[in-house]
């Protein structure tokens, strides 16, 4: 796969548009999908983790949200900045 279709230009706008972009999809996508995960009835209680999972387990979750985000993510935060960018093209047309 080519990684250059997938990153957006290196412009410092595009760089933060990128990062939001990335935190918005791992907040929005992962994040969700790991809620998902948490409240399935299919869950096992071998990997509950007692009261320290319950107390930390929100905060793991957001962590493991950002680092999907920025690994198998990353292609869906660039369609995200993709669309964003044509929008503001048509806009300004």
């Amino acid at each position: 796969m080519n990684t250059a279709s997938i990153q957006p230009a290196p412009t410092a706008g595009n760089k933060e548009l990128f990062k939001t972009a990335q935190k918005w999809v791992g907040q929005t996508f992962f994040g969700t999908i790991l809620k998902q995960m948490h409240n399935s009835p299919f869950k096992s209680e071998l990997w509950s983790g007692g009261r320290g999972g319950e107390a930390f387990s929100s905060l793991y979750d957001q962590h493991l949200a950002e680092r999907m985000a920025r690994g198998a993510g990353r292609g869906l935060a660039n369609a995200v900045v993709k669309h964003i960018q044509r929008s503001a093209n048509n806009q300004v047309k």
